[in-house]
């Protein structure tokens, strides 16, 4: 019987990886009688390299499938290329967003892997676990790259095709249901936005699952009562019609234990979400909201220019309704942010008083339209993952070290909670909250 293993080393113990759930549904609800045996199993960044490698060895794969990001490429490549030492034979499988930009590159420069899956998992891997069924050549298999070694040739195959959401299988269909960790639940594939640092921006229109069955997968996970599921849709609100039939069904069918993450558009948040937070119980929603700018060109430049002035508005109303907690976003090295602008978007958004304020830094992420304009704007950035922008032509290095300090107090002493009459007390009498 061929063994074929699903792994991935996840950023936290509490994390779960919804990629391999989904690619392991898809395949069991699909695979023919005597097809390869897969297995799943997650490890997570903060365990030691060697301890994931002997539980990886205990037993004999003909493949092992790496799914792979930007937090877990460098301790993925060191541990398969520790297997590869020992097992020769066993094919080595990596897919996922650090793998799939540009796989010639990624091949080239690590030996020891043997198939590059670029794009979508779920229909890739099903096709490739038939060819090692059927021992069949890899040519035909749409979206991988792969290593002939006694030819001593790589192979670009042709991309795969987008997935229908409506064949996906339900991701916790087959495996043991997560239980003590943050469960990923996923409805929509795209994005309405072409946000130029974003990868969802390199995809073509929005995919999304047919309603009824959203509606019967949250009955599932309802009964399964998990602390918290967060929706990975990038943008939830996309469709207002659609937005309020989850949230209303949730409201409705709510049994007091889980909490509901959502990723919202600050420009889309309509009446239909202010009500729905309303009629459910406290913190039975908590929302992150992307502003990322207050600064117009900032908006314009990398392809989100709207009215930024409603998006704050919208936002505060959330926030005012004190009854779910509402994450915001900052994003520091955009085009045309400079120190001082950068100081107005931070007060801004300070002043919006959010239960969390994040400071992120731009990283110029592979296949990104501003990762491919970042000469314009004399980008200097972190050559290994997470690419993390340095400096550009707005801001010197010294700029982004010092917004980084000022993130980390923001977390130690807003974030964490426990200093809000000081705090409020402290920025009221400074300049700015910024300044401060």
């Amino acid at each position: 019987m061929t063994k074929v293993l699903l792994t991935t080393l996840n950023s936290k113990f509490i994390h779960s990886s919804l990629a391999l759930y989904s690619i392991n549904s898809f395949y069991e609800d699909h695979k023919l009688k005597g097809w390869p045996e897969v297995s799943v199993r997650e490890f997570n960044i903060n365990q030691r390299t060697d301890y994931i490698y002997t539980e990886i060895m205990w037993e004999k794969w003909d493949a092992i499938c790496f799914s792979v990001n930007i937090w877990n490429v460098e301790e993925t490549l060191k541990i398969a290329s520790m297997i590869k030492l020992a097992s020769p034979n066993t094919r080595i499988v990596m897919g996922g967003p650090e793998v799939g930009y540009d796989p010639l590159d990624f091949l080239k420069n690590n030996n020891h892997v043997d198939i590059c899956v670029k794009g979508e998992g779920e229909k890739t891997f099903f096709f490739l676990c038939q060819a090692l069924f059927k021992t069949e050549a890899l040519i035909d298999i749409k979206g991988i790259s792969y290593r002939d070694r006694e030819k001593n040739r790589i192979f670009i195959n042709e991309d795969s095709t987008p997935l229908d959401l409506n064949e996906l299988s339900f991701a916790y269909k087959h495996l043991d249901f997560p239980k003590n960790q943050l469960v990923y639940y996923e409805t929509v594939r795209g994005c309405p936005f072409k946000c130029s640092y974003c990868l969802s921006s390199t995809e073509k229109g929005i995919r999304a699952i047919p309603i009824y069955r959203v509606l019967e997968e949250l009955d599932f996970l309802l009964e399964k009562e998990p602390k918290t599921v967060k929706f990975v849709d990038r943008t939830f609100n996309w469709s207002s019609e659609r937005t309020k039939k989850i949230m209303d069904y949730i409201v409705e069918k709510d049994k007091g234990i889980t909490t509901w993450h959502l990723e919202l558009s600050p420009y889309l948040i309509d009446e239909s979400i202010i009500e729905a937070v309303n009629r459910g119980r406290r913190d039975l929603f908590q929302f992150e909201v992307g502003i990322q700018s207050t600064n117009r060109k900032t908006l314009k430049e990398i392809d989100r220019d709207d009215d930024i002035e409603k998006a704050l508005r919208k936002t505060r109303e959330l926030i005012d309704l004190e009854r779910a907690h509402v994450h915001v976003d900052l994003i520091a090295g955009l085009p045309y942010e400079d120190f001082v602008t950068f100081k107005t978007s931070f007060n801004r958004v300070y002043d919006l008083e959010a239960n969390h304020i994040q400071v992120g830094f731009l990283k110029l992420l592979k296949g990104t339209k501003i990762r491919e304009e970042s000469k314009k704007y004399e980008y200097v950035y972190q050559e290994t993952p997470p690419y993390r922008v340095l400096q550009n032509s707005f801001m010197k290095s010294s700029d982004l070290s010092r917004l980084y300090l000022i993130e980390e107090l923001l977390d130690l002493y807003y974030n964490r909670g426990g200093f809000q009459e000081s705090l409020k007390y402290l920025t009221g009498i400074s300049k700015s909250p910024f300044s401060f």
